[in-house]
């Protein structure tokens, strides 16, 4: 893991050093948009920490712990088993407070213990490296990279039916973006490269569920203009590639190699103190390298918002419609269409409600399968001080599967209280 960090903490630290002094961006930037202030958002002294001082960076320690009641951890509907885990979460973080440009480093921990079925249980770990270079005026250039040892969790479409213990999987991503702001108008470039790995499982008996068809590298690239109509509206134009290449091909399935590209237009704002948002709207297209798996072409659109009905009061609500890669050996991608909607309320300085409800409509490409995924969540927060907060909150997720290879439908509920200590 530690290996695949070195090159790129080195670039970053030569980059730092390299630049020539510079101001960070535009204290009267007319892209700024920080008119209004959500609830979460809103700055609460007396309840937040400033970290450890450590030399030139400051180190924030966090500790999550939590409880959690499943009523079916196998999200099945023929095997509805309940149980209770036990999740323990330490994260770090380091910012430096340099006079100019920045560097982060992070790590984190996640261990869940299942108290009843042990063979559930898995620690998933990472760490990432983020900096930004102030070049000149206006002009700097963010880069970064990150690792993540995770488990995929058993209510995922690709999840391979039978298999004794959670699959791990691993993702290491670098990115880099360039932006240059001047007057009215902002442009970007950004591009990535991100490897996914997965361990193949074992079935019942022994035999071996084999997950080398999901292992891939994806290169991503994009470039957008902004152009400021007024200090609180800008209109834009973007472009997005994305280049997946599998390592492997199951004998006797499909390539899922593919490619493919959006095109979109839209609007950020933050007008008056009611509303901020973004919205694009605009074209996707996807090619799949398989010959008997149609291309896909047609509407894509992003949009995000937020209300600001009261001083406490912030209702959200977003959408967007893409083609994402498929966990399925039979199909390459699914066009996902989601849309959501929240809210939180400051019932006190420190003290929020939150609910929020989230669908998504995912057709599979090349297979007859359509899914339907419902997400219910409720829940609160407690600030004792600025060292100790509580949460408490539920969860329902529900899938509605069909068509011929259809998975089978579940519902799961999640109760969770947990406690967060940090300095």
């Amino acid at each position: 893991m530690f290996r695949n960090l070195i090159i790129p903490v080195l670039v970053i630290t030569a980059m730092l050093s390299a630049v020539p002094a510079s101001a960070q961006a535009l204290n009267d930037s007319l892209f700024k948009r920080d008119r209004n202030v959500s609830v979460k958002e809103r700055p609460k002294p007396g309840y937040t920490t400033d970290g450890l001082p450590m030399g030139r960076f400051r180190v924030q320690p966090i500790l999550n712990v939590q409880t959690e009641f499943n009523d079916n951890i196998f999200a099945s509907d023929a095997n509805e088993q309940s149980d209770t885990i036990f999740v323990i979460n330490p994260i770090v973080q380091a910012k430096s407070d340099f006079s100019r440009h920045e560097l982060i480093f992070g790590g984190n921990v996640n261990h869940r213990e299942f108290s009843d079925i042990g063979s559930e249980s898995y620690t998933n770990y990472g760490a990432n490296i983020d900096g930004r270079v102030d070049v000149k005026r206006g002009t700097y250039i963010n880069a970064g990279t990150n690792y993540q040892k995770s488990h995929e969790e058993r209510s995922e479409a690709g999840f391979a039916n039978g298999v004794l213990e959670p699959i791990e999987f691993e993702i290491t991503n670098f990115y880099a973006e360039g932006v240059h702001e001047t007057g009215r108008i902002r442009a970007s470039v950004s591009g990535g490269f991100g490897k996914w790995n997965y361990e193949d499982g074992q079935l019942a008996g022994g035999l071996p569920a084999d997950q080398d068809f999901r292992d891939r590298d994806i290169i991503d690239a994009g470039a957008r203009i902004d152009y400021a109509i007024s200090p609180d509206t800008a209109v834009f134009a973007r472009v997005r590639y994305q280049d997946q290449q599998y390592d492997f091909v199951v004998p006797g399935g499909i390539d899922r190699d593919q490619n493919g590209y959006i095109l979109d237009v839209g609007a950020d704002f933050d007008l008056t103190n009611l509303v901020r948002g973004e919205v694009g709207v605009g074209y996707v297209n996807r090619k799949f390298d398989a010959p008997l798996t149609p291309d896909f072409d047609g509407l894509s659109y992003t949009a995000k918002f937020d209300w600001f009905a009261t001083p406490l009061i912030t209702v959200s609500a977003n959408g967007a419609r893409s083609v994402n890669a498929s966990g399925l050996v039979a199909s390459p991608a699914f066009v996902d269409t989601t849309v959501g909607v929240g809210a939180d309320y400051e019932y006190r300085r420190n003290v929020i409600f939150s609910a929020a409800y989230q669908h998504s409509d995912q057709k599979y490409r090349g297979i007859d399968r359509a899914d339907k995924r419902n997400t219910l969540s409720a829940g609160a927060t407690y600030l004792m001080n600025r060292n100790v907060g509580f949460n408490a909150g539920i969860v329902r997720t529900s899938l509605s599967s069909d068509g011929a290879l259809s998975q089978s439908n579940f519902g799961v509920t999640q109760v969770r209280i947990g406690l967060t200590l940090k300095r």
